[in-house]
């Protein structure tokens, strides 16, 4: 996936949802896969356990509601959370969007 941070390309009015964190980020190598069923790239390696399940499912319920999951790693540091300052220059962002249907009541 290119490192491109704008999310115009999603239908508007919509919503975006964004997951950061400061960890080590992901090797350009599993960005490709990562939400391939199984695929576990190099965390198959470590002690931490998975079944490379969650992000494609993530991506399978996403698809009925015309939303879309995006990875971005390195994220941005502005991304994080006020007051969070990454460890590294890594870290990564999951990025949800969904479009807003209209003709439902607003939620208060």
């Amino acid at each position: 996936m290119a490192q491109n941070y704008a999310i115009d390309h999603w239908p508007a009015p919509g919503v975006a949802i964004a997951i950061s964190d400061t960890g080590p980020g992901i090797p350009p190598g599993d960005r490709d896969r990562l939400f391939e069923r199984g695929y576990r790239g190099i965390q198959a390696q470590g002690n931490i356990p998975g079944t490379g399940l969650g992000l494609a499912i993530v991506q399978d319920l996403l698809k009925p509601m015309q939303g879309e999951i995006m990875v971005y790693s390195p994220c941005l540091p502005e991304w994080l959370p006020q007051g969070v300052t990454p460890k590294t220059e890594a870290g990564t962002t999951f990025m949800i969007g969904l479009p807003v249907t209209s003709g439902r009541a607003p939620v208060s």
